[in-house]
């Protein structure tokens, strides 16, 4: 256990309001007899941009938090202003957790290791062979290297900004050459037969409601992620259930990058079973 007993974090990001990380800090804190508090700093409240992250990060730093956890559309800008990456959060190229420590501000990524705990669970036998990955931002991108690390064979990336998709193709071709990684278009998904699909794009969340592809798209066979937890039940995940599709919803990757945060922020494993149950 670090020296520290007392410990302020918070998370920073845009439309924040109902996330349940509060909540799980602060109750596996209180499990284990820590004295912890978890606060938001939701930028689009705030009146603050991105030109507004170097400043409050080093505030923070100044009044001794042990550190933040870093939400959309953040996860990438932050880098910028760090001073050490892991070596995940670097070949990831997104940041999710930054610990204060010895005076330096320093970046993980615990959604790659959130996504595969969650994913071998809940799909342990999934047909990996083809994949299409919907998000190349922050979240996206943590998300395609853990599919990588999974075994896929064959990982299509779509996103809106198809510069986006394509530089994130690079990035994983200079990691990787076991897998085929190419930038999928617009007009070409809905011709392919995909084995899974992976939203982590925004589209779903309660702050852009929708379904990120059309409904022509989705069939039986499909396995289906949705890394959105608020709601859980997107229209995208309901919809694919309604056909027997298999699927998972975004509660337990958002309950084990938690739990390997908290590690961070304390030096103190937590119990992930309870935290799902504080979920």
């Amino acid at each position: 256990m670090y020296e520290v007993t007392q410990y302020k974090i918070g998370l920073l990001g845009e439309h924040i309001g109902e996330s349940r990380s509060p909540r799980l800090h602060e109750l596996e804190g209180k499990a284990q007899r820590l004295t912890l508090s978890y606060e938001l700093f939701d930028f689009a409240e705030l009146g603050l941009s991105q030109a507004d992250l170097q400043k409050i990060l080093k505030s923070l730093q100044d009044k001794a938090y042990a550190g933040m956890n870093i939400t959309h559309p953040f996860k990438q800008a932050v880098i910028s202003y760090l001073d050490e990456l892991s070596d995940e959060a670097r070949s990831i190229g997104a940041v999710n957790t930054v610990v204060f420590r010895q005076d330096k501000k320093i970046g993980f990524n615990t959604d790659y290791s959130g996504f595969i705990q969650a994913f071998r669970e809940v799909l342990p036998e999934v047909n990996l062979a083809k994949v299409l990955l919907l998000g190349a931002g922050g979240a996206g991108s943590s998300v395609a290297q853990a599919l990588l690390s999974l075994g896929v064979k064959e990982l299509h990336i779509y996103d809106s900004d198809a510069e986006k998709a394509l530089a994130l193709v690079d990035r994983l071709d200079s990691v990787q050459t076991t897998a085929r990684v190419t930038a999928a278009h617009e007009n070409e998904i809905s011709k392919e037969d995909f084995s899974g699909l992976v939203n982590a794009s925004p589209v779903g969340m309660k702050s852009n409601p929708g379904m990120p592809v059309d409904k022509s798209m989705l069939h039986e066979h499909l396995w289906l992620v949705d890394i959105i937890y608020f709601p859980l039940d997107t229209d995208l995940l309901t919809y694919a259930q309604s056909l027997g599709c298999k699927t998972m919803n975004g509660a337990r990757m958002a309950v084990y990058q938690a739990a390997d945060a908290f590690q961070l922020f304390t030096g103190n494993a937590a119990d992930k079973n309870r935290m799902l149950g504080f979920f």
